[in-house]
């Protein structure tokens, strides 16, 4: 029982952690998009067309692997979610790199 607790605990804070970490992300892409308004420097469409494409390819592969454990436990499932909200976004940038040119 005690080790099931440990394991329990682990994998709360592994989950507390890659939330954290996702924030941290988060808040630092606020700050580049803001500094990048302000600059008036526009982006590359041709690399925002390589590059969503490419990550759209890797999150494809990637969700397709992790189908059958996106119900094993909460972090297998938080993994899950976050590559299938990868796929949406990668969407939204090969839009906006379409929008852009």
């Amino acid at each position: 029982m005690a080790g099931r607790d440990h394991r329990a605990r682990w994998k709360a804070g592994a989950a507390t952690l890659k939330g954290v970490v996702i924030l941290i992300l988060g808040t630092g892409i606020l700050v580049t998009v803001g500094i990048r308004m302000a600059t008036g420097v526009p982006p590359s469409s041709t690399l925002m067309l390589v590059f969503g494409g490419l990550a759209l390819v890797a999150n494809l592969v990637c969700l397709r692997l992790l189908w059958r454990f996106r119900e094993q436990d909460i972090n297998m499932s938080s993994t899950f979610e976050c590559s299938r909200n990868d796929v949406i976004a990668n969407l939204g940038v090969l839009i906006a790199a379409g929008a852009v040119a």
